[in-house]
């Protein structure tokens, strides 16, 4: 299992700004505590955002039944992390597999599924097996869409403006895990002919908050969630 910290940045941002080692040794610390509480496990730091988590079963559990377990788990972190740190949490879970030999791929699919987490959601435990694997046509379209801003935003029609969001906006099934760095490419359009706009019509300054949150988070850290919704509020203040 790998433990993602949604909200690094803002907690760098806090208390712990200068002790960044500190905040990791709590971090592990809470983790490995609760694991242990539960499991015979290993915890261990991948870097300040992610800490993987590695589990020796002592006894024979059905795939169901633990799968249970480690999401009763995963919910007990995230709400230690929380009422400790005030750190929000998304995990990615492997398929189950023996042997030390099996570790390396079960350490790439628990860390692809935590990355699912910018597609599906944050805040919640992926499986490996919950992502979809079929092929996606990922054609997102991105010089109509923008192309489309640019034009809606020029008619002035609050209506319209509202009613473009449906092809505006990035749904789950047109991308797959790897498709976020396009979608907040796109994102990134839409946000410069929204500037565009705005200076033309003297309005920058009620928009700026949005738009400094765009770049300090969501560009680099925002879920397709995210990212809709950050739009909505862009088009119908």
């Amino acid at each position: 299992m790998i433990i993602c910290i949604d909200n690094i940045g803002t907690i760098l941002e806090g208390p712990w700004k200068k002790d960044n080692e500190l905040l990791s040794f709590a971090i592990g610390n809470i983790v490995e505590e609760i694991v242990q509480q539960q499991y015979y496990g290993n915890t261990f730091c991948i870097s300040m955002e992610e800490y993987g988590i590695i589990f020796s079963l002592q006894q024979a559990v059905g795939r169901t039944e633990l799968k249970n377990k480690l999401l009763s788990l995963f919910m007990n972190i995230g709400k230690c992390l929380w009422e400790h740190l005030g750190i929000h949490i998304s995990g990615g879970l492997s398929r189950i597999e023996e042997g030390i030999f099996a570790l390396p791929a079960m350490y790439s699919q628990a860390r692809t599924a935590c990355q699912y987490r910018f597609i599906s959601g944050k805040g919640k435990l992926i499986t490996y097996d919950e992502i979809p694997v079929i092929y996606v046509n990922n054609n997102l379209k991105k010089a109509e869409r923008v192309e489309y801003l640019r034009q809606v935003l020029q008619t002035m029609d609050k209506e319209k403006i509202i009613m473009s969001l449906s092809f505006l906006k990035i749904e789950e099934n047109e991308v797959c895990n790897t498709d976020i760095e396009s979608v907040r490419e796109i994102f990134e359009k839409y946000t410069w002919v929204l500037i565009e706009f705005m200076q033309k019509q003297g309005i920058i300054d009620n928009f700026e908050p949005l738009i400094r949150h765009f770049y300090s988070y969501l560009l680099k850290q925002g879920s397709l969630k995210e990212l809709n919704e950050w739009l909505s509020m862009e088009t119908q203040l």
